[in-house]
């Protein structure tokens, strides 16, 4: 592994354990659907298997499907409950970029 990939690795790997660690948040200091974290938790754990082999990625590995169903699953329940339930856009926004963007990068 070259240096330069050491170092993305590790970027993700702290991007997803910052990501997941909102999540345990959410589920204690905030009134989200348990359905809605527990996805997202799932879907960072699936992330964590993804980057094991990272920078190859097995677009027919069991954790990289997971990831993908995950991630249409997560962002259906966050937009389904903020469709239910009103928040300003100062509040929504700063959600979804630390916790469904950022990951993504």
């Amino acid at each position: 592994m070259r240096a330069t990939e050491v170092g993305f690795d590790l970027t993700f790997l702290l991007l997803l354990q910052i990501t997941l660690a909102f999540y345990i948040g959410f589920s204690l200091f905030e009134d989200f659907p348990t359905s809605l974290v527990v996805c997202g938790i799932i879907s960072q754990v699936a992330h964590l298997f993804i980057l094991k082999t990272f920078p190859f990625v097995a677009i027919a590995s069991p954790a990289f499907v997971i990831g993908i169903i995950m991630l249409i699953i997560n962002h259906y329940l966050a937009f389904q409950y903020f469709a239910a339930v009103y928040y300003s856009f100062s509040e929504v926004c700063p959600l979804f970029i630390s916790s469904y963007f950022i990951r993504r990068s």
